[in-house]
């Protein structure tokens, strides 16, 4: 379609799953990936104007994710890793600052005071009583789901530290734009967030 195609048009050819299903024919969403109609996305690209509300966008979008994630039945084998493999979910920006203050505590926030999440750690920390262990733990720089192998905290935006982890998510607010700063106030290496992305 065209850029300036007229709205009829598109949503003649478009069509929402209703709690994933196609209200006109009726199909699922499992039987249109299975039959390649339809994408199964892992990664968003979110590229958005000034105050668009990007970093709320991510934090909300990762922990629907997260809820997600965390209903799995088995998440390594489902994910053909090794029953001990941690998962890991990290937020970065250009100092570990600002990624505590403009994602990680928002997240925390969220996980911490949304119906869903707060039933899911009382029933945690219920399950957790009758079992004599600790199933989660909510910090101020992680949060650990043990009986998931889920691990989710902020990061600073290094490439070198980041490596190595078996990352569930990742989200990287405003990198590129940052440099990072020297204790004596000169610039220090760019924050480079090819490095970090591809860490």
């Amino acid at each position: 379609m065209k850029v300036d195609t007229p709205l009829s048009k598109i949503e003649a050819k478009a069509e929402f799953l209703v709690r994933g299903v196609c209200k006109r024919c009726g199909v699922d969403r499992a039987e249109l990936i299975a039959e390649g109609e339809m994408a199964n996305p892992h990664e968003l690209v979110l590229i958005c104007g000034q105050r668009s509300s990007k970093t709320s966008a991510i934090n909300l979008f990762d922990s629907y994710n997260t809820h997600r994630y965390l209903k799995l039945p088995n998440p390594s084998k489902i994910f053909k890793q090794l029953p001990q493999q941690v998962f890991t979910t990290t937020y970065s920006s250009s100092t570990f600052g600002q990624v505590r203050q403009n994602m990680w505590e928002p997240f925390l926030n969220i996980a911490n005071n949304s119906p869903w999440f707060s039933n899911y750690h009382k029933f945690l920390t219920r399950r957790g009583h009758e079992l004599g262990e600790e199933l989660f733990n909510v910090a101020d720089i992680y949060i650990r789901y043990r009986h998931r192998n889920l691990f989710l905290s902020p990061a600073s935006p290094s490439g070198m530290t980041m490596r190595g982890r078996t990352r569930m998510s990742a989200a990287i607010d405003e990198i590129s734009h940052m440099p990072l700063q020297r204790a004596d106030g000169k610039k220090a290496a760019q924050a480079n967030a090819k490095d970090t992305y591809n860490a």
